[in-house]
């Protein structure tokens, strides 16, 4: 059993608070769900904490996919939930970090990036990140390149149908949401089969053409799957984000 917010969650037993025996000044830099994280456990401990974050919100990844029916309520109760706990927090919004920040400890909590395989004429391709802040593809037939690991597609399938698109979904995996919980996994198929939306198992995005995406068959490469769409919408994954080097920093 674990938690998206509480890191303690199944862990109760070796995980318990401490009391710092000396109080320092400790820089967060980062302010998704593992930055709040550190920033409300190192507050606990008695240490000054000051926690940056590079855009005007809090929560991360879990704060923009707030859009999606299936993570809605998370993002909603994660920035309630965390309210209290960083009321003794120096919160710095809308700050870019690019030096060390004047601090005894730094905690690097810079999160991802989605990640864009490096493939020719990908001009105007969107990621699902940025379907889920707002960007919307023009035409109305739009095809989902998705990894099949995490629910970034799927939340990015069920937005777009939801705003009239025609949407398919082309997963990578041997069955998609591979790392989500089989609950989880279960009401999110419910959802995008009642929403219309097509679901193609075991393809791998070769190429985009900017009127049609090609994919190959993870288990039969030779196999080719051509599909036309107006707009091509990748959800391939994430990278980490690790610009930011600081002596002596740890990872949340």
């Amino acid at each position: 059993i674990a938690c998206a917010q509480n890191p303690r969650t199944g862990r109760e037993l070796t995980w318990t608070p401490v009391r710092a025996a000396r109080r320092v000044k400790v820089a967060v830099v980062g302010g998704g769900p593992a930055g709040m994280a550190a920033a409300s456990e190192a507050h606990a401990a008695g240490h000054e904490v000051v926690l940056y974050e590079s855009t005007i919100q809090l929560g991360g990844q879990v704060a923009f996919a707030e859009a999606a029916p299936g993570h809605a309520e998370l993002a909603t109760s994660l920035l309630r939930n965390y309210e209290p706990l960083l009321a003794g927090v120096e919160v710095r919004l809308g700050e870019h970090v690019e030096e060390p920040p004047d601090a005894d400890a730094v905690i690097l909590a810079t999160g991802a990036r989605p990640y864009v395989p490096d493939l020719p004429d990908f001009k105007g391709v969107l990621t699902a990140w940025s379907v889920l802040r707002g960007g919307r593809p023009d035409g109305k037939r739009v095809v989902i390149a998705d990894w099949g690991g995490d629910a970034s597609g799927l939340d990015a399938a069920e937005v777009l149908a939801a705003n009239g698109y025609r949407v398919a979904l082309a997963v990578g995996s041997a069955g998609l949401g591979e790392t989500l919980h089989a609950y989880q996994r279960n009401l999110y198929a419910a959802r995008l089969y009642r929403a219309g939306i097509e679901v193609w198992h075991h393809l791998e995005l070769a190429s985009w053409d900017g009127g049609r995406a090609t994919f190959t068959n993870i288990f039969a490469p030779e196999l080719e799957a051509p599909m036309e769409a107006d707009a091509l919408v990748l959800a391939l994954g994430r990278e980490p984000v690790r610009e930011l080097e600081i002596q002596g920093a740890v990872e949340a």
